[in-house]
């Protein structure tokens, strides 16, 4: 199956096949708490949203395309919007759209952080510097960078 056929959107599903055909790409996002989910597993979930998603309403469609260590799920919101549904119940609009979300993945590296690692500076830069020693290759990222 390809990402085509989940009904994800079509820009999404472009970035969804590249990254997934560039084994050093896709390692990549996972060091950044992004594990792209299969086409299949896609499909499994927005089929069943109770393997996911708690009971409740939501002011948008969402359509999962990967997942975070947490316990969380990476959506796409409306067609557009990117966001987090963490484990906790926690969500938010993380990008306005997928170029934008692309960007700030390749860019930043590292996309989430703790919060207690945001209490001072001294804190944040540690861990950013611990973060990114988990990058054996952090420029496969330039590449994808020119693209987005």
């Amino acid at each position: 199956m390809l990402f085509s056929e989940t009904g994800l959107p079509k820009k999404l599903c472009e970035y969804l096949e590249e990254i997934c055909s560039n084994e050093e790409l896709k390692d990549a996002f996972y060091c950044s708490d992004i594990e792209i989910l299969e086409p299949e597993s896609i499909e499994d979930l927005m089929e069943d949203e109770s393997l996911w998603l708690e009971p409740g309403e939501a002011n948008y469609e969402m359509k999962p395309f990967a997942i975070s260590a947490d316990g969380g799920t990476w959506v796409v919101l409306n067609d557009e919007y990117i966001g987090h549904i963490d484990s906790e119940g926690g969500c938010g609009i993380v990008a306005r759209n997928v170029d934008e979300f692309m960007n700030m993945v390749a860019v930043c590296k590292i996309l989430f952080f703790r919060v207690q690692d945001l209490k001072d500076e001294q804190g944040f830069r540690k861990y950013l510097a611990e973060s990114l020693k988990e990058f054996e290759n952090p420029a496969v990222y330039d590449s994808f960078i020119e693209k987005t």
